[in-house]
């Protein structure tokens, strides 16, 4: 059985980070690991940083906009 490891994810990525910051695959993947450790801000504002580098990319605005949808106080 495969277990999730979000906080594995999240030290890789975080080692990856420097150097290559202007990478926004690396900070969606970032935020996707964060959100999945319940780490929703820290999740936000790189998922935010994706959508900066490449305003372009549907698949980040789209789980940017499904984050903010989760954050909503209804």
């Amino acid at each position: 059985m495969v277990q999730r490891q979000p906080g594995e994810a999240v030290r890789i990525y975080r080692q990856a980070l420097p150097g290559h910051d202007s990478s926004h695959e690396l900070h969606h993947a970032l935020a996707t690991a964060l959100v999945s450790a319940g780490r929703l801000e820290e999740g936000r504002s790189h998922f935010e940083r994706a959508v900066q580098l490449n305003p372009r990319s549907g698949v980040a605005a789209r789980d940017l906009a499904i984050l903010y949808e989760l954050m909503t106080d209804v």
